[in-house]
């Protein structure tokens, strides 16, 4: 890409979902990344069957390989924010919590 008049919103749950090879998209799309959306999903439904729904679930439950993430991130030098998706459920302040203290161990 020759703009900076177009930049990437990296999100995690998306690009594993769709099996993208997110590692190398972090290096070719490294300058043009503003944003990192954090996001986990599973490839299994709740009664543990692979399906191709998509099944979001809480950070740190899923199938996105958030260490490679963050690490391949500190390696670009990305500085931009995160933001956090969570899996609904009925205490929502609980699972931003979780999130939150999920996220905060990469950073």
């Amino acid at each position: 890409m020759n703009t900076k008049s177009i930049l990437v919103c990296l999100d995690t749950g998306n690009s594993s979902y769709f099996d993208h090879n997110i590692l190398s998209d972090i290096k070719k799309l490294s300058s043009y990344i503003v944003e990192v959306h954090i996001k986990d999903h599973s490839k299994k439904n709740s009664l543990g069957e692979y399906t191709t729904k998509y099944n979001s679930v809480n950070l740190g439950s899923g199938d996105v390989d958030f260490p490679s993430i963050f690490k391949e991130l500190e390696n670009s030098e990305y500085k931009g924010p995160f933001i956090l998706q969570m899996a609904r459920g009925k205490n929502h302040l609980k699972v931003v919590e979780s999130a939150l203290d999920y996220t905060k161990k990469f950073l």
